[in-house]
């Protein structure tokens, strides 16, 4: 009897795994796609000379400190580094600053600006968010119950809106303190970089 030819070992290889190999092909094709499509669909980066004058940021806005006394930084901004959090007794990033201060210290618009939001957010206490611009906006957590701002309301630099607490529920441990928050373009910013008095 005659013996049918069915291949070699790599021919039997190849039968036996073709599926894992259409997904690997594929996975790669697709990879490949993604990368040529980030890579060729950037537009070149203008020269900065033709770039309007008025469209370039070159520094930060100079806001006023956020708390109408002296006061203390107790916790930095850290949002690429861990830091201990007393009161959930873990390592944990920092969205902002947090100022201690004695309770009901006057807390202070940092900027002129527009209130668009006041809220009792049950672990970030009372808080303000005012916008100062299309791209700016500061929040004041950790506030007292005494909010004398309201939604929509317009605001100088320096007017009072609040005044020092202890209502943050998770950050608790660390007493009476504003917690101070900058946002640019959608983003959390380090205040310092914002606040003449802490640079």
């Amino acid at each position: 009897m005659e013996k049918k030819y069915t291949g070699g070992r790599a021919a039997r290889f190849f039968k036996k795994n073709l599926y894992y190999m259409i997904i690997i092909v594929a996975t790669l094709a697709i990879g490949l796609a993604v990368v040529l499509s980030l890579t060729l669909g950037r537009k070149p980066a203008l020269p900065a000379d033709s770039i309007p004058s008025d469209l370039v940021n070159t520094k930060p806005a100079e806001m006023l400190a956020p708390v109408d006394a002296a006061f203390t930084v107790a916790k930095l901004f850290a949002d690429d580094r861990l830091i201990w959090s007393e009161t959930l007794r873990l390592f944990e990033t920092h969205q902002g600053i947090d100022i201690q201060a004695p309770a009901g210290t006057a807390v202070v618009a940092a900027l002129d600006g527009t209130v668009v939001r006041v809220a009792n957010v049950p672990l970030e206490g009372y808080v303000v968010e005012i916008r100062h611009s299309d791209s700016l906006k500061t929040v004041y957590k950790s506030l007292g119950s005494d909010i004398l701002v309201t939604e929509g309301q317009t605001v100088a630099r320096g007017a009072r809106i609040g005044s020092v607490a202890d209502t943050m529920t998770y950050e608790i441990a660390e007493g009476p303190h504003l917690h101070f928050e900058v946002v640019e373009a959608g983003a959390l910013k380090d205040p310092g970089l914002y606040i003449a008095a802490y640079k």
